[in-house]
């Protein structure tokens, strides 16, 4: 009970108005009915929108006299909203703002969120799934975008997203489709998320709303005293005679340095003066100035440092030389005020610039810098240095188990070993995240580079122990090598960086040189994203089959999914080279929807029970919601969810096992089934079987090809069978292309077959032909 209570404290925190001062009211109100007033136009629009997308997708089966009636009610609001929206178009904007126009808004938000939730509760419970799959995508996209254009008035924003919720929680729950209770549960809690967003959103928005006004309130006031500054007072006055000796004294430049008016006059004004000697700090020495003065002409806001009693002061003076009726130069007379807070502050910024912030190493910036000025001096002077791009391996994992903390202090430990690693004449920087760079001076040949490096991951190999956790970090080193690498500072970084992605393709905790080649693949391979991108925008990606046949009966179970891509200039592309370049770049997840939404639709038309099989990458797991991915897949084709096949690998469940594992689940339950692909090829198989009951295994087609010549593959296809038969698990060869690997199979009781010797993928009109030749075992179909 107490718990309730404080999450419901938080809850309502999060939505009340913020208390303000009542002076401000009025101006907070105008300001949040000026921004709402701004979206207005683009709100009404997308619920004339969203109306007619409704109307369109039900009216053939839906109530037609309730949907015109509502189809009114969304109307009328809508005017209602467009129309004070131009009322304060054509206005001058007002100051303030009373509270019933903000009641006014609250009430309107509410209609409009009440309109939404009525036509749910109405029209979803009969609808047909595609017709509930629309209605609860506009439900959560109108839910979104008005939370967003109410947000600064919070009562607004929770009573419209509110009213949506619980209309959408009551239609689903009216719903027969046991899945739409888990979509229940997600709306419920995305409107509690949206709910807290909007609470801290318009906190926000108020608070900024006060600090401009106190901003303002500030001008003023320091407007009042410069003013008072300019008619009754001035920064400390000084007049020096030709010699240099202060003159004449005002009472201001006595309390600066600490000494009366009387002990002053006759000294030099340069033995207040020293050089500088602060990083950062850009000021004149003790020669400059008197080079200055010796120079008889005006200065303005010149730095020096003065050294008063044991503090150093940071002085700016601006004078000019005064001279007597005849011309004669008699002395300078100016005035000078205390910068020394500014200038540390302008140190401070300067450090900020150059240095990391976590490690206090020189940043990319400050290593650009230190590059470009060794570069210069190995130009005129020749000579050769390194430049070593270093990541940490798998620094990733310390982060999300350990927390940031641990990873911060690791970052730390890192940069106190590299320093101690290098000479003192070398820079250490750190370039962000886990990566860091080493500039070597001097060096006289490469094997100084390599040696240096293979020091580095040795050092950071060694045990860490922070906050006593032990922890085990590696490291990858990339080398670029100037002037022969390249003799500009973003060439060389980029030659070095393009060495560490070797290193770490190569099997990390080592160190690469750069290569010419490297630069060359590594824009072939932008060249191959670019167009892949270009691909997936244009529907240049194809969908093959390739089929699944059943060992025993000879006959087709199923097919498998496969992306083809045929440039219009490369020609036919292997999966091999645009796959890997899409899981790096992200893209896998626009081609993986691509795919399973194109195979859905084309088994659709096949012949029941033929299942379509199709894969997914551990990036589709990590970067998008797979499973309402699949819902929506099979809604839009009308498949049945036991024909549909998800094929996963290892490398799925190595991240995040947990989450992982509850996905699947999620995925088992709507009945689509799960197959583990390239089963014996990872370290933890048997593991994975323990924790998932799979449906099926697929043998990897390395084992199934050397079954004839290694007895080692033979006894592996022989246990996986073996295994999974005691599982109730299928199991599928893959890469059976000759009759003698088919007569093994069968004798050894594997259940499925899938390679050429069946038949190669097929293009989705192929499928068909095949299906109607009704072979029950199409031998060396390598066509």
């Amino acid at each position: 009970m107490t718990a309730f209570t404080s999450a419901a404290n938080r809850l309502w925190q999060a939505w009340r108005e913020p208390p303000v001062e009542e002076p401000l009211d009025g101006r907070i109100r105008a300001a949040q009915i000026t921004a709402i007033l701004r979206l207005t136009p683009l709100m009404m629009l997308a619920n004339l929108f969203n109306e007619a997308v409704l109307l369109f997708t039900m009216w053939d089966s839906g109530p037609r006299v309730f949907l015109a009636v509502w189809g009114s009610m969304v109307c009328a609001a809508s005017l209602i909203g467009m129309y004070a929206w131009a009322r304060s178009h054509h206005r001058p904007a007002k100051p303030t703002r009373s509270r019933h126009t903000v009641q006014r808004a609250v009430r309107h938000g509410a209609l409009l969120g009440l309109c939404w939730a009525v036509v749910q509760i109405v029209l979803f419970p009969s609808a047909t799934g595609p017709q509930q799959l629309v209605i609860a995508s506009l439900i959560l996209a109108m839910m979104c975008g008005g939370a967003f254009t109410l947000a600064v008035i919070p009562a607004a924003a929770i009573a419209y997203t509110i009213l949506l919720a619980v209309g959408g929680v009551i239609a689903l729950t009216l719903s027969t489709n046991p899945v739409w209770l888990t979509v229940c549960v997600l709306i419920s809690f995305y409107a509690i998320m949206v709910s807290l967003s909007v609470g801290r959103n318009a906190r926000l928005f108020t608070d900024r709303l006060l600090r401009q006004a106190e901003i303002e309130q500030q001008g003023q006031v320091i407007g009042l005293l410069l003013r008072d500054f300019e008619e009754n007072a001035s920064d400390w006055l000084w007049e020096l005679d030709t010699d240099g000796r202060l003159q004449w004294v005002s009472p201001r430049l006595s309390a600066a340095l600490c000494q009366p008016a009387s002990m002053l006059r006759g000294v030099k004004f340069a033995d207040f003066l020293e050089d500088p000697k602060t990083d950062g700090i850009d000021a004149l020495g003790v020669g400059d100035v008197d080079r200055l003065l010796r120079a008889r002409a005006p200065f303005s806001d010149v730095t020096v440092a003065a050294r008063i009693g044991d503090e150093l002061r940071w002085w700016s003076l601006t004078a000019k030389p005064v001279h007597d009726i005849n011309g004669g130069f008699t002395g300078y007379r100016g005035v000078g005020r205390d910068v020394t807070d500014a200038k540390h502050a302008e140190a401070r910024i300067m450090h900020m610039a150059r240095y990391d912030a976590l490690t206090d190493l020189p940043n990319r910036v400050l290593l650009r810098e230190n590059l470009t000025n060794a570069l210069k001096r190995v130009k005129r002077g020749g000579g050769s240095l390194a430049v070593l791009c270093l990541d940490l391996d798998h620094f990733k994992v310390v982060n999300d188990t350990l927390g940031h903390s641990v990873g911060d202090a690791l970052l730390t430990r890192v940069g106190e070993r590299l320093l101690a690693c290098v000479g003192e004449h070398d820079t250490v920087a750190r370039l962000g995240g886990d990566e860091f760079a080493i500039l070597q001076r001097a060096i006289t040949s490469p094997d100084e580079a390599e040696a240096l490096a293979w020091r580095i991951i040795e050092m950071i190999a060694a045990p860490y122990d922070v906050d006593g956790i032990q922890i085990i970090a590696g490291g990858s080193i990339g080398i670029a090598i100037a002037p022969q690498d390249g003799n500009d500072p973003d060439q060389i970084l980029k030659h070095a960086d393009l060495a560490l992605y070797r290193a770490k393709d190569g099997g990390r905790s080592t160190c690469r040189f750069f290569e010419p080649e490297m630069e060359a693949r590594a824009k072939a391979r932008r060249c191959l994203e670019l167009d892949l991108r270009e691909a997936l925008a244009n529907d240049q990606i194809d969908v093959h089959y390739q089929p699944l046949v059943d060992l025993a009966s000879g006959t087709f179970s199923g097919f498998e999914a496969l992306a083809r891509w045929t440039h219009p200039v490369r020609g036919a592309v292997p999966p091999a080279e645009f796959i890997p370049v899409a899981e790096e770049t992200g893209l896998i997840s626009r081609l993986g929807e691509f795919v399973l939404r194109q195979a859905c639709h084309e088994a659709q038309n096949w012949p029941a029970p033929l299942r379509i099989s199709v894969n997914l990458s551990a990036i589709q797991f990590r970067t998008s919601n797979i499973v309402l991915g699949v819902i929506g897949a099979l809604a839009d084709s009308g498949l049945a969810a036991n024909r549909l096949e998800l094929e996963i690998t290892e490398s799925v469940l190595m991240d995040d096992t947990e989450m992982t594992l509850a996905t699947l689940h999620n995925l088992r339950a709507l009945g689509v089934r799960i197959a583990l692909d390239d089963f014996g090829t990872g370290y933890s198989s048997l593991g994975y079987l323990n924790r998932f009951p799979f449906d099926k295994i697929k043998i990897d087609r390395s084992f199934v090809q050397d079954m004839a010549v290694r007895r080692d593959c033979l006894a592996i296809v022989r246990a996986i069978v073996s295994l999974a038969g005691s599982l109730d698990m299928i199991t599928t060869a893959e890469g059976v292309e000759t009759e003698d690997q088919l007569a093994q199979l069968r004798a050894e009781g594997c259940i499925e077959g899938q390679g050429y010797l069946f038949s190669r993928p097929v293009p989705a009109a192929a499928v068909s032909a095949l299906l109607k030749t009704d072979q029950t075992m199409p031998r060396a179909a390598i066509a």
